[in-house]
């Protein structure tokens, strides 16, 4: 009779070691300052981490102070939690879950109608279509978004998450068009309840796409027919982003090919190494922007970008060394000009197209001396300041400006305005200066056709 107590003792005492955690026992581990409520949702057994484990999923309730949801009164945060228990464990060995990952009960708020959100949807995929795609290589464009059921959700009275079907279009050939649909998701941010949606995240189920309509031929769609890519043109932006970060403005519209051979080589004279090789790819056309390892006709041009930056900035022989700011002789083959060195024995070049209302960069040529004896050459040799049109058209210029002297204030051109400046430093028809009120790494050296008299 004992033994078979002590056997069935036995059995209870094991028992309890490998039993599942109670949802008391889960409830008390979960509850901590702040929460309102536990839920357990269920505890399973499972496989995890290479052995078997106890899994308690259950949600976290937590009230919300009105400051944190736009003063909003009565709102809770439900946050989804798992907590993994080992058999026979007492206490979890982790516990996930986390109030970024939560979901807001109690945002008794108005939906907008669906006109209104399809609205929205639509301004917002035209504005920035790149957002709803995680690849678009051949993407140009999106059309519309149709919302008819929109399985609206409050994630915060700040953020409003409904669904939608996209129509958008894909580049098939050079030459051909497809109108694709494919059902999407849209999460509107606002920072107030009565501030304007923006959007916030954006997703195209592209796995569900299906074709629409007809393919179209690009002679009949003139307005798809020169767009980038949205791959390329999210690209672009962040660029623009980083240019904007070093100080710099997007470059202007060139409205002939000159134009931007001459910018080009004012860049070159003016950037730091950095700041050039960001600002190179916004003056390239736009079928070398696309994304990509290797430079083909119309593929990648990172890897000329990197070229022209090796030459022009890295070892002996700097770019802006051996030519002078205006240089002293252009030519123009075609769509390709040429500069000269202060020697008249080198020269560098760039291919041109029009790309749009404005040219762009084809192709890159630099042509240096990289010797150290040749280095020391160049920078004693001094500018002559003379441009491509000689003495005709710029005597007067010269003559005038021959008196500008360090501290004088003047007016300087850039990229088609005039701002105030000082002269820092002077040399034969070049002039440093400071543009007045902007940090000195706006500084730069300026030819006779950018600067005069205040």
């Amino acid at each position: 009779m004992k033994q078979t107590f002590l056997l069935g003792l036995a059995i209870l005492l094991a028992g309890s070691m490998f039993a599942q955690p109670s949802n008391l026992a889960v409830i008390n581990r979960l509850n901590h300052a702040g929460v309102t409520k536990v839920e357990v949702v269920k505890t399973v057994k499972e496989w995890h981490g290479g052995k078997y484990v106890y899994v308690a999923y259950a949600n976290v309730i937590k009230a919300i102070a009105p400051e944190k949801v736009f003063g909003l009164k009565g709102v809770s945060l439900v946050i989804a939690t798992m907590a993994y228990y080992d058999i026979g464990a007492s206490q979890p060995y982790q516990v996930l879950g986390t109030e970024s990952n939560g979901e807001y009960r109690g945002i008794n708020l108005p939906i907008p109608s669906v006109a209104e959100l399809t609205k929205y949807a639509t301004d917002a995929a035209q504005k920035s279509p790149e957002k709803f795609f995680l690849q678009a290589n051949s993407i140009v464009a999106v059309e519309k978004v149709t919302v008819t059921k929109p399985n609206a959700v409050w994630l915060h009275p700040g953020k409003l998450q409904f669904e939608g079907d996209m129509v958008y279009v894909d580049k098939l050939t050079r030459e051909t068009f497809q109108r694709v649909g494919a059902p999407c998701t849209i999460v509107l941010y606002r920072d107030a309840l009565t501030a304007p949606w923006y959007l916030g995240k954006a997703e195209a189920q592209t796995m569900q796409a299906r074709y629409v309509g007809d393919i179209v031929h690009a002679a009949d769609a003139p307005q798809w027919a020169n767009l980038p890519a949205l791959s390329s043109r999210s690209v672009e932006n962040a660029n623009k982003e980083k240019i904007a970060a070093m100080g710099l403005t997007a470059p202007p519209v060139f409205n002939a090919a000159k134009d931007l051979a001459l910018h080009f080589h004012e860049k070159l004279m003016t950037l730091s190494k950095d700041q050039f090789a960001e600002y190179m790819k916004l003056l390239l056309h736009s079928s070398l922007r696309q994304p990509g390892t290797a430079f083909t006709p119309d593929g990648n041009g990172q890897p000329m970008i990197d070229r022209a930056v090796e030459k022009a900035y890295v070892g002996w022989g700097k770019y802006k060394d051996q030519y002078c700011i205006v240089p002293n002789r252009v030519e123009e083959i075609g769509g390709t000009y040429k500069w000269y060195n202060k020697r008249n024995d080198r020269y560098c070049s760039i291919d041109t197209k029009k790309d749009g209302n404005t040219y762009a960069i084809d192709g890159i040529a630099l042509a240096l001396d990289k010797k150290q004896e040749d280095d020391a050459a160049f920078k004693a040799i001094a500018c002559s300041g003379e441009t491509v049109s000689s003495a005709a058209s710029n005597s007067n210029a010269s003559a005038a400006n021959a008196a500008y002297k360090t501290g004088d204030k003047v007016m300087v051109e850039e990229n088609g305005k005039w701002y105030p400046a000082t002269v820092l430093e002077t040399k034969p028809n070049e002039w440093y200066i400071h543009y007045d009120g902007y940090s000195s790494k706006y500084d730069l050296w300026v030819g006779p056709s950018r600067i005069k008299n205040k």
